[in-house]
């Protein structure tokens, strides 16, 4: 690291000059002569620090390759939705309707190519007309024992089954707004709300999600990236607390 430093930052000329230099995502003011070992010093004690803090992060974070998917009652609920979820596309590729994965379901694909190891539902969204369209014939499509219930009238609706089972699959309804699709439910986080880009989530693609191939937004980096952030680490303990009422072994 010296040796590469010295060569970055060795200057011939004698005179003092004040220079600003970005490495690492640190911005250092010095004035540079042509003894700068002090200088070198100081900036291997910021490199040494950066490499200190990195390590204390991935010390605390794994790589999402490594988390363990859900076992027990967590994963057969997993399981239930997922039948509802085939349900759904069954439907849509029927009747030429357009939906993606969204949410932690686009999360898990992305992440996991499947569930989000503790989550407990899945997620999908449409553009308006298309959700207006299955809201129209879903009643009438779907087979026993799901049901299909409008939960938000024109905003939101939900497919899961009549008895033996909780598990179920919220649709989301995406509305034009000025170039964007976006939301409109009141009680979906801020973040979950920002309207997106018509080209970030159109026209869908196709991606894997536990082992079959469903759709998903265009550019789901760049989605993702808007909803969460980065979105490729896990923490080592994250908070594993379902907001949907199942029983949980892989949480116990």
């Amino acid at each position: 690291m010296k040796e590469i430093i010295n060569k970055i930052f060795s200057i011939k000329n004698k005179n003092k000059t004040q220079k600003v230099i970005t490495i690492l995502g640190i911005k250092i003011t010095k004035k540079i002569a042509a003894n700068n070992e002090k200088f070198l010093i100081e900036l291997n004690k910021k490199i040494s620090n950066i490499e200190f803090k990195q390590n204390l992060i991935m010390d605390y974070f794994i790589n999402s390759s490594n988390a363990a998917k859900a076992t027990g009652q967590l994963r057969k609920f997993q399981l239930e939705c997922l039948e509802l979820l085939k349900n759904f596309e069954k439907i849509c590729n029927q009747n030429n309707l357009v939906y993606w994965l969204d949410f932690g379901s686009l999360l898990g694909a992305i992440r996991h190519k499947g569930f989000i190891p503790w989550d407990d539902d899945l997620d999908v969204s449409m553009p308006q007309d298309s959700f207006n369209k299955f809201r129209e014939i879903a009643k009438n499509l779907v087979p026993e024992p799901v049901c299909f219930i409008d939960r938000e009238p024109g905003r939101m609706a939900r497919l899961q089954y009549k008895k033996n089972s909780k598990a179920f699959i919220d649709i989301y309804c995406y509305f034009d707004k000025n170039e964007t699709l976006q939301t409109n439910l009141p009680f979906v986080n801020l973040n979950s709300r920002k309207p997106i880009k018509k080209e970030i989530l159109l026209p869908v693609q196709k991606i894997e999600f536990e082992g079959s191939i469903y759709s998903a937004p265009n550019d789901p980096d760049t989605y993702l990236r808007i909803r969460y952030g980065n979105y490729s680490l896990l923490p080592k303990k994250p908070n594993l607390e379902c907001g949907h009422e199942v029983i949980n072994e892989y949480l116990e």
